[in-house]
C-alpha cells in the first residue's frame, strides 16, 4: 500500500512529480536546462540525464 509516513525519520511524505521538482532546483540554483527529444541513449536512462560541471 502507500505509505504516509518516511521509514527512516517518521515524517510524512507525499508523491510528487519528479519533472517538476528538477525543473523548479534548476531555476533555483541558475542552472541551464535544455530539452532533447528523440535520443536513444536518454531512452535507456529512463528519459534524464545531466552533465554536471562544478566551478573551482
Amino acid at each position: 500500500g502507500v505509505k504516509d509516513k518516511c521509514p527512516y525519520c517518521g515524517s510524512r511524505i507525499s508523491e510528487v512529480d519528479v519533472i517538476e521538482e528538477i525543473i523548479e532546483f534548476a531555476q533555483r540554483t541558475g542552472t541551464t536546462i535544455e530539452f532533447v527529444e528523440d535520443d536513444l541513449r536518454l531512452g535507456k536512462l529512463g528519459g534524464v540525464g545531466g552533465l554536471l560541471r562544478f566551478k573551482t
